[in-house]
């Protein structure tokens, strides 16, 4: 679809291809195609330019990084978004909002948080996203799930209390799995491994 609109609009007016391309197809189904543009050699140079013009269209229309996300409909995607190309054009964002708001930065990772409803949100799609058999999802979420332990650890928070914290004390499956995974990961901080080297030359 997007190299349609390259051969009828390129290269008389970049504006108007963006435009109609968003018009026709909506903001994040443009967005994705200018991911995967921006990685092919025929139109490369073209389409990293309407990235950027996209990008910046709504850095002048001042959107916050949570509302590129719903603007780019993530939620929706479920597990899926832990490859989506969506969190790619997301990320960029996070990172032109912060050069020119070094005021207000914030992190693609609390983004996604907030995103997904918060602490309890964020670990129940990650959770399942970790039981679907794609390696490259399953990896993604991992790394998501990690940051979010790191961060109740060190907030003091004890797999007990996750139920009441942030899963509104529903006890399901993926909640035993929440709780059972965190678990591990405060079982492990508490109690590091310590290795021990023995000098041979003592034996």
């Amino acid at each position: 679809m997007f190299s349609k609109y390259i051969a009828k609009y390129y290269p008389n007016n970049e504006k108007s291809v963006l435009e109609r391309f968003t018009v026709k197809y909506g903001e994040d189904a443009v967005a994705k195609a200018l991911v995967t543009a921006t990685n092919k050699g025929t139109m490369k140079d073209f389409a990293s330019k309407l990235q950027t013009q996209q990008l910046e269209g709504w850095l002048a229309r001042q959107k916050s990084a949570g509302d590129v996300f719903n603007l780019l409909k993530i939620k929706e995607d479920g597990v899926l978004s832990m490859k989506s190309r969506k969190v790619i054009v997301l990320s960029k964002y996070v990172n032109l909002f912060n050069g020119k708001n070094p005021q207000d930065k914030t992190q693609l990772f609390s983004v996604m948080k907030n995103g997904f409803g918060g602490d309890g949100g964020l670990a129940r799609m990650v959770t399942a996203a970790r039981r679907v058999g794609d390696p490259e999802i399953e990896l993604t979420a991992k790394q998501y799930q990690k940051g979010l332990f790191k961060q109740w650890f060190a907030g003091d928070i004890k797999p007990e209390n996750v139920y009441a914290k942030f899963v509104n004390g529903k006890e399901g499956h993926l909640e035993k799995a929440i709780v059972a995974q965190y678990k591990a990961h405060y079982d492990k901080q508490m109690n590091p491994q310590v290795y021990t080297f023995n000098d041979p030359r003592r034996s």
